[in-house]
């Protein structure tokens, strides 16, 4: 209400108002005259929304206006013939001048009512015109036919009685239709600018008032009955207000109102468009996937930006099959291409990995899934591409830790393998020595158990997982234990094995402790060892010097076998071996990745031309 008082020109108002006041005091002069003004007025203002709307029509896709342009054009003939026929205008003599107008008024109310109630369907419609308009001109002539030439109408006001139990009903009826109208109205309200609604509204409760008020008099020129057309002049003031005003000072709020809203739903559309765009590219580059179609025929190749983005492809590159394959690993290339071939010709599922070299020079392993797609006449292969090398290196890994795992495990069987042998071969053995070697072998085992465990603790080691608890480790203690586990080694190849500490040799009582965890150390310590018994010289000795820097002690493991040239640079990374004929690469490699989740570190030292030297460094304990 506030927002409606706001938009009322108080001067327009006033004078409406005035106008308004002269016109009821001239019905006290002569009524007929009063009648013949108010008619015209409404008459006019329906003229005007006819011709407002018919001449609009081929700037609007909203059928609504367009109808009831053409509703209120056969009103405005009706409401004519109404002025024309009422008491004390000779036009149409010889019928009975008290019931031919309100039979008149009756039929231009129902027309008006029910197209106000019909005009919601036409909302973003297109409207059939002519059937529209030869329909509208159908009703009214029948009905004026049924008025002045057949004569079959309905009497509304018989002289002496009043008006007639069908012309009071009809009244409620159309206050009803009216109502109807009123609440598909504003059930719709969204289409329609607030103000436009709102004066369409009071347009129709003034109608609703007016009917009322053509329900209670007793002769046409009763004050009931000016006070009737005293709200139909208000319920077609407002109707100017709504459409004809608006529609020339504010033709966007009325007759572009539904091209606003088409504009306003299709930038919705379209930002939801954006959205779910971005939200998809959002989730490609989380799974790293990309699209793409392929058609044989063209050889044409149509990415996605996520796959412009997996291959590193550069800004304005132009993807074609050719220069797909050409990043495409060698050992991979045939296999792709004969499997997107196989895949077209067939319509098998294409589902195939490759490795390839990004356009940056970064490897990359993607996976090709798809099928055939028809687009009319023409077929094409597309689907997706994913990228697996997270997938791939982990598969690499934990087939590594496996690796790593049975590396690991042939030293303590080796001692398994190796004790027992020493048993038998040594028939005058002490019974303290073959106790102490069943003890080891026992130990052995369980080692060995250990080891089969940690395999899931390496794993964890390589991802960066892995959770260090220290505790204090005695290594003089450990490489006892690791010595008699070698001892059948260091018999075949006339090895000795020397422990010192500071450059005294390791007695019985001597300790060495470090914070460590033993299982992991022994396992490193065990992989070290093995690889110095394997590269020495038949007959040498091999030496575990400790010695303490500070907070740390150092482990230095020396044997006399020099390491080759080829990969003293890359000793300690995975796979690097030379001259084994068993050598997996994985001993060192695993010794470093441990000697760093224990919190140490591990080098190599070749300044001697005729040895080497493995120092490990770990915290000592307290």
């Amino acid at each position: 209400m506030k927002s409606l008082l706001r938009s009322v020109d108080w001067k327009e108002a006033s004078l409406g108002i005035v106008l308004l006041v002269a016109l009821v005091m001239s019905a006290s002069y002569s009524y007929l005259f009063f009648h013949t003004f108010a008619e015209l007025f409404s008459i006019v203002i329906a003229f005007g929304v006819f011709m407002l709307a018919w001449n609009t029509q081929r700037f609007m896709n909203n059928g609504y206006l367009l109808f009831m342009g053409i509703a209120y054009f056969f009103v405005a003939i009706l409401d004519l013939l109404h002025t024309l026929a009422y008491k004390g205008m000779p036009i149409f003599p010889g019928y009975d001048d008290n019931n031919l107008p309100p039979q008149i008024w009756i039929v231009a109310r129902y027309m008006e009512s029910l197209a106000l109630l019909a005009a919601p369907l036409f909302f973003r419609r297109k409207l059939p015109v002519v059937p529209v308009f030869c329909g509208f001109c159908a009703v009214t002539i029948l009905a004026l036919l049924s008025i002045f030439s057949w004569r079959v109408f309905p009497d509304c006001f018989v002289a002496g009685y009043g008006l007639t139990p069908f012309k009071i009903a009809s009244e409620y009826i159309i206050c009803a239709i009216l109502t109807g109208a009123t609440w598909l109205l504003w059930i719709n309200r969204d289409k329609f600018d607030p103000l436009v609604l709102r004066f369409l509204i009071l347009s129709m409760a003034a109608t609703i008032a007016t009917e009322l008020c053509f329900t209670a008099y007793t002769n046409l020129y009763a004050t009931i009955n000016l006070v009737g057309h005293i709200f139909k002049i208000l319920s077609f003031y407002f109707m100017y207000r709504a459409i004809i005003e608006t529609g020339l000072k504010k033709p966007y709020d009325l007759l572009f109102r539904d091209l606003q809203m088409e504009i306003e739903e299709r930038r919705k559309a379209q930002a939801a468009l954006l959205e779910s765009r971005e939200l998809l590219d959002k989730t490609q580059k989380a799974g790293g996937i990309g699209g793409f179609d392929w058609e044989r025929e063209s050889n044409e190749l149509h990415w996605t930006d996520e796959t412009h983005r997996l291959f590193e492809a550069p800004e304005g590159f132009v993807p074609t099959m050719d220069a797909m394959l050409e990043r495409v690993d060698p050992e991979n290339r045939i296999s792709l291409m004969v499997s997107f071939d196989s895949s077209r010709e067939t319509g098998i599922p294409l589902d195939v990995e490759a490795k390839i070299a990004t356009f940056q020079g970064n490897e990359r392993w993607i996976r090709f899934l798809g099928g055939v797609t028809l687009h009319g006449t023409r077929k094409t292969l597309a689907g997706v591409l994913q990228d697996v090398t997270d997938k791939r290196r982990l598969e690499q890994l934990r087939e590594d830790i496996d690796r790593m795992s049975r590396h690991d495990l042939k030293s303590p069987l080796n001692a398994i393998i190796g004790l027992p042998r020493l048993i038998l071969l040594d028939k005058d053995m002490p019974r303290e020595e073959i106790d102490e070697y069943l003890r080891l072998i026992r130990q052995t085992g369980y080692n060995m158990l250990n080891l089969i465990n940690i395999s899931l603790e390496m794993f964890k080691m390589e991802q960066g997982t892995y959770t260090f608890e220290p505790s204090p480790v005695d290594i003089v203690e450990l490489l006892r234990k690791l010595k008699l586990e070698a001892a059948g080694k260091l018999k075949t190849k006339e090895l000795t094995l020397e422990t010192t500490i500071e450059g005294q040799t390791a007695g019985e009582t001597d300790t060495f402790p470090v914070l460590s965890e033993e299982l992991p150390c022994w396992s490193m310590l065990g992989n070290l060892l093995e690889n110095a018994i394997q590269a020495s010289p038949k007959g040498h000795a091999v030496t575990i010097a400790l010695a303490r820097q500070g907070g740390q002690g150092r482990i230095s493991i020396t044997n006399k076998g020099a390491v080759p040239h080829d990969i003293r640079a890359r000793f300690f990374e995975k796979y690097a071996t030379s001259g084994k004929t068993h050598g997996t690469g994985l001993g060192t490699y695993s010794a470093r990745l441990i000697a760093q989740t224990l919190g140490g570190s591990i080098a190599l030292d070749t300044s001697d031309p005729d040895g080497t030297t493995v120092h490990v460094t770990l915290p000592l304990a307290e």
